[in-house]
């Protein structure tokens, strides 16, 4: 069984509002499996409060491509090996979590490595695709709120931070079709 059967088998056969615990287990499972260190926690919000989640998923989607083509280029099969949860917060409409691995050592080619061999370069592009991703997306504040764009130093403690409306939402949050363990390129996106 490969990684995404897996992962649809954990969607369809878990009680969505009580599965925090196997859902944090099994994503412990699967980063240590595909040896996946994750580097980057993002949080992207909004200009205004969006209210509707397929919209959300939609502008994520759009965004995690351009993303992609942006470090690895539209030639390459490669992909970033990342986690996307869309979270409703209480005051503000959705916003998306994106949990992204170490990806420097996977760039080959001199262009991919002058185009996003640091955490400062991969900052501004990740600020620059979103700005321009969609009318709604605004530039997410990176200097003003250091944790919109933070380096990973506790993996355990970012899950349970992730999974926290799993008691209230059940793992709807979680965008399993964007979960990537592999880093190859998904043309389902």
């Amino acid at each position: 069984m490969d990684n995404a059967e897996r992962l649809n088998d954990y969607n369809t056969t878990n009680d969505s509002k009580n599965s925090r615990e196997q859902f944090l287990k099994w994503l412990n499972e699967f980063s240590c499996a595909n040896n996946v260190k994750w580097k980057y926690f993002i949080t992207l919000t909004f200009k205004s409060e969006m209210n509707d989640y397929a919209e959300t998923t939609f502008i994520a989607r759009k965004f995690y491509k351009k993303l992609n083509n942006a470090i690895f280029g539209t030639r390459s099969r490669k992909s970033l090996r990342s986690l996307m949860f869309v979270e409703k917060s209480y005051f503000h409409g959705y916003h998306v979590h994106l949990v992204i691995e170490d990806f420097i050592s996977r760039l080959e080619t001199n262009s991919q490595i002058s185009r996003a061999g640091d955490d400062d370069r991969f900052k501004h592009i990740v600020t620059m695709i979103w700005n321009n991703v969609d009318k709604r997306t605004g530039k997410p504040d990176f200097d003003r709120f250091l944790s919109s764009f933070q380096l990973i130093d506790n993996q355990e403690g970012l899950f349970q931070y992730l999974t926290k409306t799993f008691p209230y939402n059940g793992s709807d949050c979680f965008l399993y079709d964007l979960a990537n363990f592999t880093g190859r390129y998904n043309t389902h996106i």
